[in-house]
């Protein structure tokens, strides 16, 4: 089979989401298994509850013992962790499908234990029809972007081999880890809409969910770049400039997101950042993603009192271009997204992430 160097966030994996319609499996990032990632950073780290494991790895029939179990596993890892995630001779298996998505075959521990690790690229073996395809993902475009541009970096990272190395402004995926792992199977077929979605990894991300996205942003050298990818990637996401402010609010959307953006509203005034919630609020969204800028408590207190939007789930602490940020999730009581999207966060993501919000630990404290 031919070998090819892929993102591991692009990778798929079948799991079965307890919270989803009919309990079928589904195809989630990675990121999303709940039970092999949860055992990958025990082993890793240390600090993972394996609540999420034990069960699902009784129900395939993995274990006699929980003890020898996991000293097994430890021993596999701290043995061959380096070699079975880069160099070994036997490599995980992926398709690659609709929607710029790999399908993973074989390989499923090994994928897991690479996103745990935090590596971004890994070899894989492909079916030469998978590897074929694969490759006629171009950035020809994207090249040409770059040169009229003058492009030095990217916000984001580039999920091409090509663009591997380039110098990236904020390349972890820790915000779009949690918002994936909060979504889990929920979301396909909703509208969202990247209020300033700079080079679109986000739109493109949610895009590969089955989110039908529209990004928009006023810089033209931003979204120059995002409809390259786009077109590498072959998403199909439409990306509109302007401000959000002169956005026809009669469109409708489930989610909204809202990474880094409020506070560049708040920096002018209150009054501004009312509007501009206000005017999202309008949009009827069911589900606000939201990362803040340095006054994190200030713009959820405005969230909340502002718009119907009043459920907040924070998702843990954030930092970029040298300031501590916070990540969470509005979501609009009563809706069938929403209240999803609630009874995930409190099953499997509260504990993990209460404890270090602005707002203190506790539902209660966030909830109106």
């Amino acid at each position: 089979m031919p070998l090819r160097r892929v993102p591991v966030d692009l990778i798929y994996v079948p799991f079965q989401d307890e919270l989803a319609d009919e309990r079928a499996q589904v195809l989630v990032p990675v990121v999303c298994h709940r039970p092999l990632m949860a055992l990958s950073r025990h082993i890793r780290y240390g600090d993972d509850s394996l609540n999420d494991y034990w069960p699902w790895a009784e129900a395939q029939g993995q274990i006699r013992d929980r003890k020898v179990h996991l000293d097994d596993w430890k021993r596999k890892y701290h043995q061959s962790y380096w070699s079975r995630c880069w160099s070994a001779s036997t490599k995980p298996t992926v398709t690659y499908i609709d929607r710029d998505r790999l399908r993973l075959e074989s390989g499923l521990e090994q994928t897991c234990l690479a996103k745990a690790a935090d590596t971004r690229w890994m070899w894989v073996d492909m079916s030469a029809a998978s590897a074929s395809s694969w490759d006629q993902r171009s950035v020809e475009k994207l090249r040409h972007v770059v040169r009229e541009t003058r492009r030095k970096e990217f916000y984001n990272p580039v999920l091409h081999d090509q663009y591997r190395r380039a110098r990236i402004v904020r390349p972890d995926s820790i915000r779009i880890d949690r918002i994936r792992r909060l979504f889990g199977a929920d979301g396909s077929g909703s509208r969202g809409l990247d209020i300033g979605c700079n080079m679109g990894y986000t739109s493109h991300m949610l895009q590969r969910h089955g989110v039908n996205m529209t990004g928009i942003d006023f810089d033209e050298s931003h979204l120059s770049v995002a409809r390259a990818l786009d077109q590498t990637y072959g998403l199909g996401t439409p990306f509109v400039s302007g401000r959000f402010e002169q956005f026809d609010a009669s469109e409708k959307f489930d989610i909204v997101v809202l990474l880094t953006v409020m506070y560049h509203a708040l920096n002018v005034g209150q009054k501004e950042a009312i509007d501009m919630i206000k005017h999202i609020d309008r949009l009827d969204a069911s589900v606000l993603v939201w990362e803040s800028g340095s006054y994190a408590k200030r713009e959820i207190e405005l969230i909340r009192e502002n718009s119907g939007l009043t459920t907040y789930l924070p998702l843990g602490s954030t930092q970029a271009t040298g300031k501590d940020r916070e990540l969470g999730v509005f979501v609009r009581p009563g809706t069938p997204l929403g209240e999803s999207l609630a009874a995930r966060y409190r099953r499997h993501l509260a504990a993990e992430f209460e404890s270090i919000s602005v707002m203190g630990s506790g539902l209660q404290s966030v909830h109106s």
